[in-house]
């Protein structure tokens, strides 16, 4: 093979490494978006009771 071609061959595989990498960080980022707007959207209903136990000497 010439070394034109290998070179070109090598800039291709390159090329490639580098859009394989950053479709897979797309990826992840947005994987991780959806997992983050889940969590925020969640809804937790919580109850508090407050009893008094109020114990005097007045006649009612």
């Amino acid at each position: 093979m010439p070394a034109s071609t290998t070179r070109y061959r090598g800039k291709q595989l390159q090329s490639f490494k580098f859009a394989a990498v950053a479709a897979a960080s797309a990826l992840a980022l947005s994987a991780c978006g959806g997992v983050n707007q889940y969590l925020a959207d969640r809804s937790e209903t919580t109850e508090l009771y407050h009893v008094f136990d109020i114990k005097t000497a007045a006649d009612i």
